[in-house]
């Protein structure tokens, strides 16, 4: 071919291209938004590592036997596919993204996407084809939650530790919201309702209009759950039992007295799944709610429990299975999810 030719054929194509990248580049940086109240996982799910959230029909999730991987299955646990090679915590999904923390620096096998630079981070990617990779903070984090266009999220660095930030779902807006290293996971009409981490471990509301906090309850706490019925926690000072109080901080109710290390609530409200420990008597429980029936699900020590509408998922404390229980028939059964490649 002449450099005549290849000249007029770079000043027909020339424009072409640069059209087609300019569309390439607005359509990635078009955001699509939610409503103000949106909730991206449950609260009990993202206290317990976030490995779990349900959206629209299906579970996305953290692959225990693919290291962690991020994948999604349909209500049933089946129709299971890989959605990329991270490693991904605090999984949050809406109509359009998936917003996790990628932690493939501790990858037992390093991904085999060369592409993905950053091991760690705050990322969000197209829910429907796993691409558009967007960096919404580029070092370690904690606990995450999508509340509304914000994610809210604990903060790392080597200089400062694990501090409390929000960014909005474009990456705008980075803000500091404290010092504390708060575990931002319950959201309930417009407030995150909180236990402190460093000075006390009170029951606070941020208001997350003008970012405004009130204390709802003076007591030693742990993973408060704000539902409509009231707001669940963790009693420390009632050797770590399980109760519940109203908005306005009274008429407590313990529900579960004994050594409770973690628990989740159904997504229908019905049931309260939690780990009892310290004793003789360990075993993972279901309080209903309704009748407020207890009964021991598996006898031994258990973590990260996580919920969707069909299933409760737990691991046990050496991590050799992961075990799948359905609360309204009470089939038990391990959870085993292929390894896509």
């Amino acid at each position: 071919m002449s450099k005549k030719i290849r000249r007029i054929l770079l000043i027909i194509f020339l424009p072409a291209i640069l059209i087609i990248f300019i569309l390439i580049n607005q359509n990635k940086e078009k955001v699509s938004y939610n409503k103000e109240d949106y909730i991206g996982n449950t609260p009990g799910n993202l206290y317990n590592g976030g490995t779990f959230c349900e959206q629209d029909g299906r579970v996305y999730f953290s692959n225990f036997n693919d290291d962690g991987t991020l994948y999604s299955m349909d209500l049933e646990c089946n129709n299971v596919m890989k959605i990329n090679d991270d490693k991904a915590r605090y999984i949050n999904v809406d109509d359009n993204y998936i917003y996790y923390s990628r932690e493939n620096n501790t990858k037992v096998k390093p991904t085999k996407n060369v592409f993905l630079f950053y091991c760690s981070g705050i990322y969000r990617i197209n829910k429907d084809d796993g691409n558009n990779n967007v960096q919404l903070y580029e070092n370690p984090s904690g606990l995450l939650t999508l509340y509304g266009n914000t994610i809210y999220y604990q903060h790392y660095t080597k200089e400062t530790g694990i501090q409390f930030y929000s960014v909005d779902i474009d990456g705008k807006n980075e803000k500091k919201l404290s010092t504390s290293p708060i575990l931002p996971a319950s959201f309930h009409k417009g407030s995150l309702y909180f236990a402190g981490a460093d000075v006390d471990h009170s029951i606070y509301a941020m208001d997350t209009t003008d970012n405004t906090v009130d204390i709802v309850l003076n007591s030693n706490c742990y993973m408060p759950i704000a539902r409509p019925e009231g707001i669940y926690y963790i009693s420390l000072e009632d050797n770590y039992a399980l109760c519940r109080i109203d908005y306005q901080g009274e008429n407590k109710t313990i529900l579960i007295d004994e050594f409770c290390s973690t628990y989740n609530i159904s997504i229908d409200g019905n049931y309260i799944f939690y780990q009892v420990d310290g004793g003789d008597n360990n075993h993972l429980g279901q309080l209903d709610l309704t009748t407020m029936e207890k009964k021991v699900i598996l006898e031994g020590d258990y973590k990260q429990i996580s919920c969707t509408s069909n299933f409760t998922f737990f691991r046990d404390y050496n991590e050799a299975n992961v075990y799948a229980y359905k609360p309204h028939n009470g089939e038990l059964r391990t959870f085993h999810p292929p390894v896509i490649e």
